[in-house]
C-alpha cells in the first residue's frame, strides 16, 4: 500500500513539473521560431541550444543581445521550475548583465545543472529569510565547447513557506 502511495506521490511531480515546463516554453514562441531547442537530460538539469543558421546570418550580422538574454532567462526559469516540484518559490527576474570578449555569430548553448545539495541549501536560505537576491551565472558554450562569454542574471526569489520542525 505504502509503495503505491510512494508511486502516485512520484508520478504527481512529474506530472507537475512537466506541466509547468511546457506552460513556461509556449509563453515564448518566437523562441521556437528561432529554432531554438530545449532538452532535459535529468530532472536536474536543462540544456538550450539557439542555432545560427546562414538565414539568419542575412538578417543580423551577429546574435542580438536581447536574443542571448531572453535564451538565458528562459532556460533560467525552466531549470527554477524544476526546483519548484520541490520547493514553492516565486522567481522575479531583476537585472541581467553580458560578458562577451567578441561579436557571437555562431551557434550557442546553454547549460544549466544543479545538485541535489545546491538545491537543499537554496531552500533552507529561503526558509530563513523568505525573501533571497541571487545572481546566476551561464556561461555561453559553442558547439565544440568552448567557452564564448558569460550571461549573469539577478534573480529575486521569494518563498511563501516557513522551516517546519
Amino acid at each position: 500500500m505504502n509503495e503505491l502511495m510512494n508511486f502516485k506521490t512520484k508520478a504527481d511531480l512529474w506530472w507537475q513539473e512537466r506541466r509547468g515546463l511546457l506552460r513556461g516554453i509556449f509563453k515564448n514562441p518566437l523562441f521556437f521560431a528561432l529554432g531554438v531547442r530545449i532538452s532535459q537530460p535529468d530532472g536536474q538539469t536543462v540544456h538550450l541550444r539557439l542555432p545560427w543558421s546562414k538565414t539568419q546570418k542575412v538578417l543580423a550580422s551577429e546574435i542580438p543581445m536581447s536574443l542571448l538574454v531572453g535564451c538565458a532567462e528562459m532556460a533560467l526559469h525552466l531549470h527554477l521550475r524544476q526546483f519548484q516540484v520541490f520547493s514553492p518559490v516565486n522567481v522575479q527576474i531583476v537585472g541581467a548583465e553580458l560578458e562577451l570578449p567578441r561579436p557571437l555569430d555562431q551557434a550557442i548553448e546553454i547549460r544549466l545543472k544543479a545538485t541535489w545539495p545546491e538545491w537543499e541549501e537554496l531552500r533552507l536560505e529561503l526558509a530563513r529569510s523568505q525573501k533571497l537576491e541571487r545572481d546566476f551565472v551561464m556561461p555561453l558554450w559553442s558547439e565544440n565547447n568552448r567557452t564564448l562569454g558569460t550571461v549573469v542574471i539577478r534573480v529575486q526569489l521569494q518563498s511563501g513557506r516557513y522551516l517546519s520542525n
